[in-house]
């Protein structure tokens, strides 16, 4: 059942990737193999979603909405039991504070204080596509403030390399670089920082296991570019990993995320935590 269903979630996710990269239907049913009709469902959905939307309307071409897709395997539509046509617990539990959302949407409280006052046990992205789906949250909301990228507890670690200083080594008289490697919890903030003299791969899963000893426990997903120790081909849509470091997140049971080419606000506060140790270097 859940093999399924990552195969759903896969397949919706290159749907609305090409999408995005300004294919057309007949185009996507050529390289996904699967009928115009399911197709045209999902870019509906994606546009009520705001993952893409109109470059001019009524020309039926497209471009990035306002909302990024999730990594995979998270679905980027609500997960619908299609057996009994009831949603999910998560929207079960929802309903029974559906009035309270709805007296603070008009207070004019947004979406992610609502989220953090009410305290559910769900993912905030199921809340949110909660509130689409009752028609709680327009894109108007979206609109009010820079895209947030919000993390639970023991969710992510983000993790990132920063230039120190270039030295002599006193043996060989060639200079030689140190880094640092930061790791930032994406919840908490909590900040881990290595020097290292080296960014080779054995050197780099080292300093992972060190940092998993120091939290005590493993995150979810390991948050990173594309440096060649994780990731042999860098693509938008699907990197080929480096297979030792797949192989070592199969056995310590993270999910890989390598981030898109040019695109470091997704991993913002390593970034910034990066910015911060390189100043305190410099002061």
């Amino acid at each position: 059942m859940r093999k399924k269903l990552w195969e759903k979630i896969r397949v919706d996710k290159k749907i609305i990737e090409h999408f995005i990269d300004g294919k057309s239907a007949n185009q996507i049913q050529k390289i996904i193999q699967k009928g115009k009709g399911y197709i045209l469902s999902v870019r509906d959905k994606a546009i009520e979603y705001n993952y893409i939307e109109e470059i001019i309307p009524g020309e039926k071409k497209y471009k990035a909405g306002i909302k990024r897709l999730p990594p995979f395997p998270e679905s980027p539509f609500a997960i619908i039991d299609t057996k009994s046509e009831k949603a999910l617990e998560t929207d079960q539990y929802l309903e029974k504070e559906k009035a309270w959302i709805a007296e603070r949407i008009q207070a004019d409280w947004s979406p992610q204080t609502i989220f953090e006052e009410i305290r559910t046990p769900i993912a905030r992205s199921t809340f949110y596509r909660y509130l689409h789906r009752n028609n709680f949250m327009k894109s108007v909301d979206l609109k009010k403030s820079p895209m947030e990228i919000i993390h639970s507890a023991g969710e992510c670690l983000q993790v990132d390399w920063a230039k120190l200083s270039d030295v002599i080594d006193k043996t060989t008289g060639k200079k030689k670089t140190i880094s640092v490697f930061i790791g930032v919890l994406g919840f908490s903030r909590y900040q881990m920082v290595r020097v290292v003299e080296s960014l080779n791969f054995a050197a780099t899963i080292e300093v992972l296991q060190s940092m998993f000893s120091e939290l005590g426990g493993v995150p979810r997903k390991v948050t990173s570019d594309n440096p060649k120790v994780f990731v042999t081909t860098a693509s938008k849509h699907e990197p080929r990993c480096n297979p030792g470091y797949e192989r070592f997140a199969s056995h310590y049971g993270f999910t890989i995320e390598a981030l898109p080419p040019s695109d470091p606000e997704s991993k913002g506060k390593v970034e910034s935590g990066k910015k911060c140790t390189i100043y305190k270097k410099a002061f």
